[in-house]
């Protein structure tokens, strides 16, 4: 075996050397046209060359910037989940669970601010993803828990605060804004830049209320109205702000 695996290893020898000295025995010119060719394939796709390393070097530097905001995200959500378990362990019943979260927050955007790096080039939440990723999935888990035999005996009641409450609450701040702003105390803003900001205010979450009312068990019917207005004013509050908004940047007549 030993004696034929020696064979076969110098017969592959004399292969490979007969096939290099084939192309010394070709003619000059024939080497000196192949090279020829081989120098114009080499700069004609030089060029190409780079710039598919260059886009190569961006999406992998790309994909670190994504990979790292997918663990940013996580480790938030980890640690978000860990403070509310720790809070239900330890009965600790006058911090809400919301409001916990909040702090969370405040305090992982500190860290990230003073952390010397720019961490808005890896993640930066856009409109798109709030009002199409973050929001419906929060308005639905509403809905599918509700009690719908309160909330639709009680429709026009809570109908009445979202519309017509978001409303007033929208002209009353926006208006105060810009008299405040005609007077030099605030920013001065243009009236729809104001009624758009009022808008997104006035939009109020009560979740630390709601927590208060399930604590000390109020009766169902104010619960419900506040509940239930507190679930319909989001979407008034996006229509009034994308209303302002619009009329407070026209689009350009063509």
């Amino acid at each position: 075996m030993l004696v034929i695996g020696g064979t076969s290893v110098v017969l592959i020898f004399i292969f490979t050397e007969l096939i290099s000295t084939s192309f010394v025995w070709a003619s000059e010119g024939e080497i000196v046209n192949k090279t020829d060719v081989l120098g114009e394939v080499i700069d004609a796709n030089s060029s190409s060359i780079e710039q598919h390393g260059a886009a190569i070097v961006g999406n992998e530097a790309e994909e670190k910037k994504r990979s790292l905001a997918i663990f940013l995200i996580m480790f938030v959500i980890v640690l978000a989940t860990l403070v509310v378990h720790m809070l239900i362990v330890f009965k600790v019943h006058y911090l809400p669970e919301s409001l916990a979260i909040v702090i969370l927050g405040a305090v992982v955007g500190l860290i990230l601010s003073y952390s010397g790096r720019d961490w808005s080039e890896i993640e930066a939440l856009s409109p798109d993803v709030f009002f199409l990723v973050l929001l419906p999935p929060i308005i639905f888990e509403n809905a599918y828990n509700l009690n719908k035999g309160y909330f639709f005996s009680n429709i026009w009641p809570i109908l009445t605060f979202a519309i017509l409450g978001t409303a007033i609450s929208t002209f009353v701040i926006g208006l105060t804004v810009y008299i405040l702003g005609q007077a030099d105390l605030v920013l001065e803003l243009s009236i729809f830049e104001c009624f758009a900001y009022a808008s997104m205010i006035s939009a109020v979450d009560p979740v630390a209320t709601l927590a208060i009312f399930q604590a000390i068990k109020v009766e169902g019917l104010l619960y419900m109205l506040v509940f239930g207005e507190s679930m319909l004013n989001d979407a008034v509050s996006i229509v009034l702000a994308a209303t302002a908004i619009r009329h407070s940047h026209p689009p350009l007549n063509k």
